[in-house]
């Protein structure tokens, strides 16, 4: 690489716009989430994985989860959407309860808003801080989100649910999402059928015969004597006899 080449980059760098927003990361087996506010989150994410790997992270808690289960322990449900400053993550306790957390920190309203989560039959709202009896403007989820098979940010299942503007909606899941109907395998088609092909003879025309009735027709012919054989015959036969009178 070039001086040009390295000027140029620098000035990219210095020009770009980070994206902005929060930072989750969250413990797969004990289901402890950290949050924290970021002006680039990429950067951010890029040096606390960073902080991490080496061991030196200032919070001593997650570092010991990350010592114990590893990078791969940890995930994030919506670690991408800057664009509308959401963020969800699920806090799960000891027995198991998944308790799903959507945070909205734009002033629009999200209707159908779909991120990944567990297999479960749906989630169920719990709490919601756009609620009327908060002073809220009334955007809940009063009847139950059902989660279909339907991949969203690296999971098989997702659901979609309502989040109020510079809100937060809590969800519970309960049951267990069906089975995932499997992919019928496309049965092999069939070769067509070929039809019968007949030779149009002209009117009055007999059709040609197959050639084994043409080799037992020839075979007949030459062992029978013909007609024109047996008439001289009979002739020669009628002078001797006149002959010898």
């Amino acid at each position: 690489m070039d001086k040009a080449q390295k000027k140029a980059m620098v000035e990219q760098w210095k020009l770009r716009r980070p994206e902005m927003g929060v930072i989750s990361i969250r413990c797969k087996a004990t289901g402890e989430a950290f949050l924290g506010a970021s002006k680039d989150t990429r950067a951010d994410f890029n040096s606390n994985r960073a902080k991490l790997s080496m061991g030196s992270h200032p919070n001593k808690r997650l570092a010991a989860l990350w010592e114990q289960y590893g990078e791969e322990g940890f995930e994030w449900l919506v670690p991408d959407d800057n664009h509308n400053n959401v963020v969800v993550f699920l806090r799960r306790d000891k027995a198991g309860s998944e308790l799903v957390c959507a945070i909205n920190f734009n002033p629009n309203t999200y209707e159908d808003y779909r991120f990944g989560c567990p297999p479960v039959k749906e989630y169920l709202e719990v709490f919601n801080s756009d609620d009327v009896k908060y002073g809220g403007t009334g955007a809940v989820n009063a009847a139950p989100c059902k989660v279909e098979w339907k991949p969203s940010h690296g999971q098989e299942s997702s659901v979609a649910i309502r989040i109020p503007p510079f809100g937060a909606v809590f969800l519970r899941g309960q049951g267990k999402l069906r089975p995932k109907p499997k992919a019928q395998a496309k049965r092999p088609e069939k070769p067509a059928a070929k039809k019968a092909t007949v030779k149009k003879t002209a009117k009055g025309d007999a059709p040609a015969a197959s050639a084994p009735a043409r080799t037992a027709r020839a075979a007949a012919k030459k062992a029978a004597p013909s007609a024109t054989e047996k008439k001289p015959a009979a002739r020669r036969g009628k002078k001797a006899a006149s002959a010898a009178e």
